[in-house]
């Protein structure tokens, strides 16, 4: 049975910076049972405690603004939503209006409008005489209008008044997506034609001639766009992908047997159009866009990217069309799990803007492949199946898929040459972008694909059998470069283990890890043995559960990294982390069997990317007095261990990933907003931002 809860499970979005905390904070809710969503505006400021003299966090008492009221309170025929037209050659206006064509009125084309229909046998004889005088078995133009209305938003039709689902609101539960928020561009290009488009869009919202805008997925079948002050819906948009189930939204029994939809997080990005090979830099401002591109993880097996530079002018469904870009499918393209990279890379000799992401997951092969599209058209220019390049890796007596992708550079000009993903079997897969796509006539090509760890066999539970499996890669890695940069060439690469896909995964006590891994660039695989293992202490401060970590040293003449294994029992790290300062912050979950209660505990964890050590000084004010000092750290350690936390404990909930606002690390758990006073610790490597070419 599923119970009634209003929960929060992504993570929040901010329009402040990392070193301020003036603005608004984001927040995306569901309520199961009922399939509600929410997205809510809170403002946020940081100020200084008279008491203490130290930061705090101070939020509004009630929200700025609720997507939901808005959309509910808004006509639906106002709205302006758009679809894929299938039939398009992909790159510009290759969207039509989600609406039922007529003669003054272009919309989906038959077999979208067959899709619609799917649910007409389902109804009783008098429901369907509502539709039609002389009902059939095959449905009336009527009942699929109905139906595609009632998707945008028109109640006429919801019980008791007709056979559709009554809703209590018209946004969909969002479960996965997270918000992201689109303000001034930020890139981080140096051409200077890019320079000025951001000053140029940095001037459109100074003068409010361009609004920022929130967007997000939801599983009513839409990725909405929001105006980010307001909160009132800009335009909404319907993969093609999330068609065929669609109907099943206006089905009484609903409320009992959830479906996702557009379920993804989108990843956004600045490109040039025309986008073809070239050499930088991109010759005019005017060529600059913003693209925004996003699957639908668990509702479907597509990527759709849209024009998003100037959403003050999507205020009709043709317009909205107009800047629908493409939407990418293929026979080997799973439910596609993850959030998509938008980058530069190198490709022929030259470079091109690409959106790189995985397969996904549950794809007809069981098999990882990595995409890379060209970013303005769709157009592939990469389907590589990872496992054909190591064949003694991937079993296939295990389902097997891949984590969304991260990419690095050991260019230092901000393209991107390497491409690192994850799959379930534990490969950890290095993809080198030159080689992928060599110039013509280069000679002595490396193999582009290669393996850079194997995460270590180990028992886990699978519906109560106890089989010996790889930790499985489920999230992003980070990238950055090594530690020791410049004096040693390569780049870090950290990741988890863990994976929550399915309800069998929730009785899995099978022990999870954290690795830093250093890619010297060799194409070599790094083994377990050749890592320095950090182990963490559980005890408390106050009636606070803290971690301290290890501090055994690691001699890169002769290590290549560190692991740390997660303590407690079914642990995993299934949220992205976060890289900052040369701090790794993160959240674990270890969930209980009960699938639909929100129970299980969460842990925060912040330590040394390079190391896998707790810092030399306290990150977390742990003990609530809004100051960072000693009373936050752990007197007479255990040998072996430094004084200051590198976690704590969250308690009892899923906490969603972690964000900076300010000087605090905000997060979702439950239905409430957490934040921890959280401080740097002075660890800013001097390289750190020639990784993108900064």
């Amino acid at each position: 049975q599923i119970e009634a809860q209003t929960l929060s499970t992504t993570a929040v979005a901010s329009n402040s910076t990392s070193g301020t905390a003036n603005g608004y904070i984001y927040q995306a809710s569901f309520q199961s049972k009922a399939w509600t969503g929410n997205v809510t505006a809170t403002t946020v400021s940081q100020q200084t405690n008279p008491s203490t003299g130290g930061p705090e966090l101070v939020l509004g008492n009630l929200p700025t603004w609720s997507a939901q009221t808005q959309l509910t309170n808004q006509s639906y025929s106002s709205r302006d939503i758009a679809t894929f037209d299938p039939t398009c050659n992909k790159g510009a206006g290759c969207g039509i209006p989600f609406a039922w064509p007529s003669n003054t009125q272009t919309g989906i084309n038959t077999t979208q409008q067959g899709q619609l229909e799917t649910g007409w046998n389902s109804l009783t004889t008098a429901q369907q005489a509502l539709f039609t005088s002389s009902p059939t078995s095959t449905p009336p133009t009527s009942y699929g209008q109905a139906v595609l209305g009632y998707l945008q938003g028109n109640t006429a039709q919801e019980t008791p008044n007709g056979p559709f689902r009554a809703r209590s609101g018209i946004l969909g539960d969002i479960v996965d997506s997270v918000p992201t928020y689109v303000g001034v561009p930020n890139a981080g290009y140096t051409d200077p034609s890019y320079q000025a488009f951001v000053q140029q869009q940095q001037a459109a919202l100074n003068n409010k001639t361009m609004p920022p805008m929130v967007y997000v997925g939801a599983n009513d079948g839409m990725l909405h766009a929001f105006n980010a002050q307001t909160g009132q819906e800009q335009f909404a948009f319907v993969p093609n992908a999330v068609f065929s189930n669609l109907y099943l939204l206006s089905q009484p029994g609903y409320s009992g047997n959830h479906f996702y939809y557009a379920d993804g997080t989108p990843a956004i990005g600045d490109v040039p159009f025309p986008d073809t090979a070239s050499t930088p830099p991109v010759p005019s401002v005017s060529n600059w866009q913003t693209i925004l591109v996003a699957g639908e993880n668990n509702g479907g097996n597509s990527v759709y990217a849209l024009n998003i530079t100037q959403p003050q002018t999507m205020t009709s469904p043709s317009a909205v069309a107009n800047n629908v870009l493409w939407e990418f499918t293929d026979p080997n393209l799973g439910q596609t799990y993850g959030t998509p990279v938008i980058a530069r890379i190198p490709y022929q000799g030259q470079t091109i803007y690409a959106a790189i992401f995985s397969s996904g997951y549950n794809n007809s092969t069981q098999t990882p492949y990595l995409y890379i599209v060209n970013a303005q058209t769709g157009a592939l220019l990469n389907s590589v199946n990872l496992c054909s390049y190591d064949t003694g890796t991937c079993s296939s007596s295990q389902a097997n898929g891949a984590s969304s992708p991260a990419v690095g550079s050991t260019l230092g000009n901000g393209t991107d040459n390497r491409v690192y993903i994850g799959d379930l079997q534990g490969n950890l897969w290095r993809v080198d972008l030159t080689a992928l796509n060599p110039a013509n006539g280069q000679k002595n090509v490396p193999t582009p694909v290669t393996l850079l760890f194997k995460t270590p066999t180990l028992p886990a539970s699978i519906n109560g059998t106890t089989v010996n499996l790889p930790q499985p890669i489920t999230t992003p890695p980070l990238v950055t470069l090594n530690p020791n940069y410049p004096a040693q060439s390569g780049l870090m690469v950290i990741f988890g283990t863990g994976q929550l896909l399915q309800q069998s995964d929730l009785t899995n006590t099978q022990v999870q890890s954290v690795y830093g891994v250093w890619d010297k660039g060799t194409g070599s695989t790094v083994t377990q043995s050749s890592l320095v293992q950090q182990t963490i202490y559980t005890t408390n401060i106050g009636a606070t559960q803290v971690r301290l970590m290890s501090k055994n040293p690691i001699n890169w003449s002769t290590n290549l990294g560190w692991y740390v294994n997660l303590p407690a029992t079914s642990e995993r790290m299934i949220t992205n982390m976060l890289l900052y300062a040369g701090q790794v912050i993160f959240t674990t979950y270890a969930p209980t069997p009960n699938v639909c209660g929100a129970g299980g505990s969460s842990y925060l964890m912040d330590f040394n990317y390079a190391t896998g050590t707790s810092f030399s000084s306290p990150v977390f004010d742990v003990n609530g007095d809004g100051l960072i000092n000693a009373l936050d750290t752990v007197t007479n350690p255990p040998s072996g261990y430094g004084p200051n936390p590198g976690g704590i404990a969250l308690g009892s909930g899923f906490a969603s990933a972690p964000s900076l606002t300010g000087s605090f690390i905000t997060l979702s758990q439950g239905n409430a907003l957490k934040s921890i006073l959280h401080q740097t610790a002075g660890m800013v490597p001097l390289y750190w931002r020639l990784l993108n070419g900064q």
